[in-house]
């Protein structure tokens, strides 16, 4: 056998094997864990069918009327929305994402590891990836955890491969093709989880900072990358503002888990529980469920015991738990 056909055989040979291992623990835990799979515990099968049934991204009301949302990012429905059928995402397509999303990390590792030390090193991390038990866990969650654990390895290797071709011997044509493939897995991630925004920000802060021989191809992925993240981010912002009156630029639900742990019930928790006691958050829920009828921003929102509901706002924008 040549040196060429060695040299391209071998990593098939190590990818064959790695794949193997990955489809059979994953399918494996996915099959004991089936049931896991038509759970929605953050509600993305309901917006995924939502999104197909009624074309609107947001909740379906007790009137039957669908209301936008900025709760949740909207990629990983947008997504499952394509596999909806007869108005339901059935657990086998929810199943064939997870693995194929899987699959598709264990052979980026392998390869990110293959570039940046050795092919040795690229199949061990790779078959860590393949059995991390809480890659597996949540493999069998509709939740946008295995997603984006893809597009952080996709966008890695694409980085790698882009910032090859701001070497000497690299062209121009090259540089833009693969920042163009870095930005869209960039704000693919962004609409995955919006702190992929803050990965991109330090990613082209650096290559700013290493740029300086080949200035002219670094301000391409520089230009490239800032586009179209600043396209993705305000477009969603545009949404948002459209269909909710507010130009909110990522979700509403980092300032709902701000609030879960900063709230007089949970500091009440915290003043007065034993050791080992778990807070209730039966209280929070029932007052999170009146926010429309009340500011939850004033003291006795929380210390009230009833409130007064019959005036409640329409609750746009937010996915009621």
């Amino acid at each position: 056998m040549s040196d060429s056909a060695r040299c391209c055989s071998l990593p098939l040979r190590l990818i064959l094997p790695l794949m193997l291992l990955a489809l059979l623990v994953r399918g494996g835990v996915m099959t004991w864990r089936y049931d896991h799979l038509q759970q929605d515990p953050d509600a993305y099968r309901l917006l995924a069918e939502n999104l197909a049934n009624h074309n609107v991204y947001g909740q379906v009301d007790a009137d039957g009327q669908a209301r936008p949302t900025a709760f949740r990012p909207p990629g990983y429905p947008w997504l499952l929305s394509w596999f909806v059928t007869d108005g339901q995402l059935g657990s086998p397509a929810a199943a064939a994402l997870n693995l194929a999303f899987g699959l598709a990390t264990v052979g980026l590792v392998f390869s990110i590891g293959s570039q940046l030390q050795s092919q040795a090193t690229g199949f061990v991390a790779a078959a860590l990836v393949a059995i991390d038990p809480i890659l597996l866990g949540q493999s069998t969650l509709v939740m946008t955890e295995t997603l984006a654990t893809m597009l952080a390895t996709l966008i890695w290797w694409l980085f790698l491969r882009n910032e090859a071709t701001l070497q000497p011997a690299g062209s121009s044509r090259s540089t833009l093709a693969w920042s163009l493939a870095l930005a869209v897995g960039l704000a693919a991630g962004f609409f995955c989880r919006p702190v992929f925004i803050v990965w991109a920000a330090w990613m082209l802060l650096m290559l700013f900072l290493r740029g300086r021989r080949q200035v002219g191809r670094t301000a391409i992925t520089i230009a490239t990358v800032g586009l179209v993240m600043l396209l993705a981010v305000g477009g969603w912002t545009w949404r948002n503002k459209s269909a909710m009156g507010k130009p909110i630029w990522a979700t509403t639900h980092g300032g709902y888990t701000l609030l879960l742990g900063n709230n007089p019930s949970f500091y009440e928790y915290l003043a007065e529980a034993k050791v080992g006691e778990k807070w209730d958050a039966e209280f929070f829920h029932r007052r999170w469920a009146d926010r429309f009828s009340a500011d939850p921003r004033e003291l006795s929102f929380w210390t009230a015991e009833t409130i007064d509901t019959s005036h409640a706002a329409a609750p746009l924008g937010e996915i009621d738990s």
